[in-house]
């Protein structure tokens, strides 16, 4: 059988492979031509992951002629299958672009990676998906498919969550880290003795999971993503201003509180919100155990214009950053509707779910 890593450009990952490079004893594997390096690029990776990639492992599997794999979606649905980046035995460049990146997704849908439940959807669709269609197509032969889960996540082992959904592929499963006894402080020493460097953790750069200490400094070190981000969550609180980032606070909150300065993250932003189109929306919600969306563009223009066209529907509230009239507000209980006006970058693609009007009708006037 032959030998698969997921290599998540982490931690956990770049241990397990480090550790085969550096002590053949804990290689499941007679030779490196049994073994596959596969990545799914999510497309909204942190710059100091690719080069520390680039700098540090690619060179060490280059020398051992390990074949190297990525890939990425090509679109938004299952249905749009993936693409093959590289597959290569001198892996150089670290495609962390992806194709179809997750934040084009959350632009597409004004929506945001969801913390409600914890379970992290994103991470399955935008890596586990991708992944098991490679699988599928190039594993007829059957995998010993590699897990860099650590020993201080048997939770998440225990529930299969994360990088791949097992179904029926034709693979048998290995966490070596859970086998090693290896926590997230054995590995990261590991990566330090062996390259001398500090990895870092990888992951998008909006991560709403991702909030440990330091992720601040990180963001003050790249203000780029940092404005990025803020956008992202700009054009998701436009729709709904219950959607920030995190689960207490919105990430512009986080950032522009903290000790670092973002002034060239802040000036980035406002290039982002001035200088794309604008559109007026309509935006309906309708919550009966689960919610139903319909958002509608009913004008476009400039910045100023679609500001004006709002106004004339109604009373803006001078204390929200958004130019939005609320026709409906929330209810108290179920079900219950809402309705908004905003003018916005116009980046959300129209769309009203399947049955949508009809609950709407059923709610009749406050």
């Amino acid at each position: 059988m032959k030998v698969l890593l997921s290599y998540g450009m982490g931690v956990d990952s770049t241990a397990i492979a480090l550790r085969w490079l550096e002590e053949p004893a804990f290689r499941p594997f007679k030779s490196w031509d049994e073994v596959t390096l596969l990545t799914a690029q999510v497309g909204d990776e942190w710059p100091d992951t690719r080069k520390l990639v680039e700098g540090h492992l690619y060179p060490r599997l280059v020398e051992a002629g390990v074949r190297t794999v990525q890939i990425a979606r090509n679109g938004h649905f299952e249905k749009d299958g993936i693409g093959v980046l590289a597959d290569t035995h001198l892996p150089s460049k670290c495609h962390t672009d992806g194709l179809y990146a997750l934040s084009q997704e959350y632009l597409d849908t004004g929506t945001l990676p969801q913390y409600a439940t914890g379970c992290r959807r994103c991470t399955h669709k935008a890596k586990g998906v991708p992944l098991d269609a490679w699988i599928k197509d190039n594993g007829e032969e059957g995998y010993l498919h590699v897990i860099g889960y650590n020993a201080d996540e048997l939770k998440r082992v225990e529930r299969g969550e994360g990088y791949t959904a097992l179904g029926d592929l034709n693979r048998v499963m290995s966490y070596p880290l859970v086998e090693w006894e290896w926590g997230r402080k054995a590995c990261e020493a590991y990566i330090h003795d062996v390259t001398r460097q500090w990895w870092t953790k990888s992951c998008c750069t909006f991560c709403p999971f991702a909030t440990e200490e330091g992720v601040t400094k990180r963001f003050a070190e790249h203000q780029l993503q940092a404005a990025e981000a803020m956008f992202l969550e700009y054009q998701a609180m436009a729709l709904n201003p219950r959607s920030t980032l995190y689960k207490k606070r919105s990430l512009k909150d986080t950032l522009l509180e903290s000790e670092f300065s973002f002034d060239h993250a802040k000036h980035l932003l406002a290039e982002f919100i001035s200088g794309s189109p604008w559109a007026l929306y309509r935006v309906r919600r309708h919550v009966k155990g689960m919610s139903r969306r319909s958002v509608e563009v009913l004008d476009r223009g400039s910045k100023m214009d679609m500001a004006f066209a709002v106004e004339k529907f109604g009373r803006i509230d001078r204390g929200d950053p958004y130019w939005r009239v609320w026709l409906r507000r929330k209810g108290t209980e179920q079900p219950w509707g809402e309705e908004l006006l905003v003018a916005m970058p116009e980046m959300v693609e129209p769309k009203t779910r399947p049955g949508f009007e009809q609950a709407w009708s059923e709610l009749g006037d406050e």
